[in-house]
């Protein structure tokens, strides 16, 4: 890893309801919740190069404790947030 490199994804945390509110409209706030789950997951899939940089999510704070598991297995000590 180069020194200090690094790559933030700012993201909104999936929520069910007022995430992805335009999805929701036509596929239904169930299938938004998980489409924004499976976006935010690739994404980060996508990005980890533990060889190239530091990877960070920036999101809003979670406010339950399921929000808080949700992050930890997302990170799966991979990701900084």
């Amino acid at each position: 890893m180069r020194q200090g490199a690094a790559v933030a994804v700012i993201s909104k945390l999936p929520l069910l309801g007022p995430g992805k509110t335009r999805l929701a409209r036509t596929l239904g706030d169930e299938a938004a919740f998980a489409l924004h789950r499976a976006f935010l997951a690739d994404e980060l899939e996508q990005l980890y190069a533990p060889d190239h940089w530091q990877l960070y999510l920036v999101h809003d704070a979670p406010t339950s404790t399921e929000q808080r598991e949700y992050l930890s297995r997302l990170s799966a000590d991979r990701i900084r947030s």
